[in-house]
């Protein structure tokens, strides 16, 4: 009789960065004045896994465009969301209407 042999399959799970944009003072999602203070939320961010585990990482600014010369912040909360803010110790944003990229990786 032939001997039984366990098998594990393993099945890859994906991880989903969500974006949520902020408001500010009742204007539309994602546009901010120059004048918009430190700590002023830009977007709350969310990490799902594709099997619906918790996510119980972090975010981080990576490459290519990293926090955009400093500009923006990112802040934990205990439910493991994060806040993108305009960094209180940073250059500030704006000036003429532009569109400023940061990158953001979720990692657990």
């Amino acid at each position: 009789m032939p001997a039984a042999i366990p098998i594990t399959l393993i099945i890859p799970r994906t991880l989903q960065l969500i974006v949520q944009l902020a408001s500010y003072q009742g204007g539309p999602p994602g546009v901010f004045p120059e004048n918009a203070p430190g700590m002023t939320l830009i977007a709350t961010l969310f990490g799902r896994w594709s099997n619906n585990d918790p996510f119980l990482g972090s975010f981080q600014f990576i490459p290519p465009n990293f926090s955009y010369g400093n500009a923006y912040s990112i802040t934990m909360n205990p439910d493991n969301t994060g806040n993108l803010i305009i960094n209180p110790f940073g250059p500030g944003v704006g000036g003429v209407p532009t569109i400023e990229h940061c990158t953001i990786w979720a990692v657990q």
